[in-house]
C-alpha cells in the first residue's frame, strides 16, 4: 500500500513522550500519515539505569 502524504491527510505530533505517542496513535485514526517530532536524541539501546525498578524502602 503506497500512501502519499499531503497537507490534508498528514498530522504532526510534537514530542515523543508517552503522551505524544498516545496522541499519535489517536490521530492515526483520522490521518493517513502521522509524524512524531522529538527534540531530544534518543539512545540506540535502553540504559540499564533507566530500566531498574525502584522499590519503596
Amino acid at each position: 500500500m503506497n500512501i502519499t502524504c499531503s497537507a490534508e491527510n498528514h498530522a504532526i505530533v510534537i514530542g515523543g513522550s508517552i503522551a505524544g505517542l498516545l496522541a499519535a496513535r489517536v490521530v492515526s485514526d483520522r490521518f493517513d500519515c502521522v509524524t512524531v517530532v522529538e527534540r531530544d536524541q534518543l539512545p540506540a539501546l535502553p540504559s540499564r539505569e533507566r530500566l531498574r525498578l525502584r522499590t519503596a524502602a
